[in-house]
């Protein structure tokens, strides 16, 4: 029988290394080698970035505690882990800004004004588009330009222009609300009225709620008054936040004490809101009433106490608007009112009886405040009978009614402050050796 025959395979085909084998010692060291160099790289900036963090959120901590210096030196720490970091040059600047601010002398405020912008403009470089960085860089640059004429009086060129970069920064965010107060406390400071005037009225109407905020400002005045009703009126004409446009320029009006007008936009403000709330009738109730519109104000007050979720503080609100003398009957037709449709707490009485106390009319404050004790005794309506008592000179009710409040808030230290101080101006803690 003649066996199979078998073909030998050569030497070199057996020595080749067959699918799937493992590669050679060479190759798996070169692959180790590559993978440690990577894991070094990846651990060295994701470490630099961590270390930078912690410097980074220790230097806001120290600003927020006015150590200004120590989050100058956490921040330098921080760029030396990540000199490219554009948030740290910004947090660098704003901390040099401030220390300058608070500098007394005016060489130190310029130091530190030039180390912010040059901190900006680094910032600046790193991101042109950074509008942030761009509205700081004109801050101090406004700011060096504030200070340059004191150092070097006798210069007549000052090299610094803050307007290029406000301009810069309010062509990256031409919304942005800072940006234009920046713009106008700069052009302020530097007495350029008619280009304030003019970024006054754009601020209205790009924002009409900007009114209340301007008002706090030290660059308003009449011109800038007239100014943002400009701005205002043109936001209600071009429909931009027309609600808030007509509620602020009914505060405006409101400023010039003419009511009629003042209410009409309020009335129109109060036509794009789907709820109205208490406070929105108080002031309806306000405007009326200024307006010598007493029936009208009385509406609007009950309906904001209808609505109100806090009864008594929205009392306290309506209560505080009858201020003048020629509001007497107007305020006693409006308690009338309410004392009729409202079941009110006896807090609601006494503050509706030093409201009448305010306005002279103690008859009714004293009856309202004896009506209060007759139900249930109360500390606050004995003070202010005592308080009544005291303007008419009745020394004797002013000591019972002190005497009852102090007894009944032992722990009120006003209470009984009065009391001794009485006792002592009518002579009687002499007489009994105190």
């Amino acid at each position: 029988m003649t066996e199979p025959t078998t073909t030998s395979q050569p030497q070199s085909a057996k020595d080749a290394n067959p699918k799937g084998a493992s590669p050679s010692p060479w190759l798996r060291f070169a692959l180790c080698l590559v993978m440690i160099a990577l894991s070094g790289t990846l651990f060295y900036f994701v470490g630099n970035r961590l270390v930078s963090q912690i410097y980074y959120t220790k230097a806001n901590s120290a600003f927020k505690g006015n150590y200004n210096w120590i989050a100058v030196q956490y921040l330098k720490k921080a760029i030396d882990y990540q000199p490219n970091d554009i948030l740290f040059w910004r947090k660098l600047a704003d901390t040099y800004y401030t220390i300058g601010e608070k500098e007394a002398s005016i060489q130190g405020a310029f130091i530190y004004a030039d180390k912010a912008r040059k901190a900006f403009l680094k910032a600046n470089q790193l991101n042109s588009l950074d509008a942030a960085a761009v509205i700081g860089l004109a801050k101090s640059e406004g700011r060096l330009q504030q200070l340059y004429p004191y150092l070097y009086p006798d210069s007549s060129n000052n090299p610094y222009d803050p307007l290029p970069y406000f301009a810069s920064a309010i062509k990256l965010k031409p919304n942005g609300i800072p940006y234009h107060f920046a713009l106008a406390r700069y052009l302020n400071q530097s007495g350029r009225e008619q280009e304030l005037l003019h970024t006054a009225q754009s601020l209205a109407r790009m924002y009409p709620g900007v009114y209340g905020l301007l008002k706090r400002e030290p660059l308003w005045s009449t011109e800038v008054h007239t100014a943002v009703k400009r701005g205002l009126q043109e936001a209600i004409s071009e429909k931009i936040a027309v609600k808030e446009a007509h509620r602020s320029l009914s505060y405006a009006l409101a400023d010039e004490q003419n009511w009629s007008k003042a209410t009409y936009h309020f009335k129109e403000a109060l036509s794009y809101q789907r709820e109205i709330s208490d406070r929105d009738y108080i002031q309806l109730g306000r405007l009326y009433l200024n307006d010598d519109l007493t029936e009208e104000s009385i509406v609007s007050f009950i309906k904001a106490l209808t609505i109100s979720p806090d009864k008594e503080k929205s009392l306290g609100a309506i209560t505080n608007i009858f201020d003048k003398r020629n509001h007497q009957n107007a305020f006693s037709s409006f308690y009338s009112e309410i004392d009729t449709h409202f079941f009110l707490s006896p807090e609601m009485h006494i503050i509706a009886a030093k409201k009448f106390f305010d306005l002279k009319q103690l008859d009714k404050a004293r009856g309202i405040l004896t009506a209060v004790n007759e139900n249930r005794p109360n500390g606050d309506a004995y003070y202010w009978l005592a308080r009544i008592a005291e303007i008419e000179k009745d020394w004797d009710a002013m000591e019972i009614n002190i005497q009852k409040a102090t007894v009944l808030e032992p722990t009120n230290k006003h209470y009984k402050n009065v009391f001794l101080q009485l006792r002592k101006r009518l002579g009687k803690d002499k007489a009994r050796g105190i």
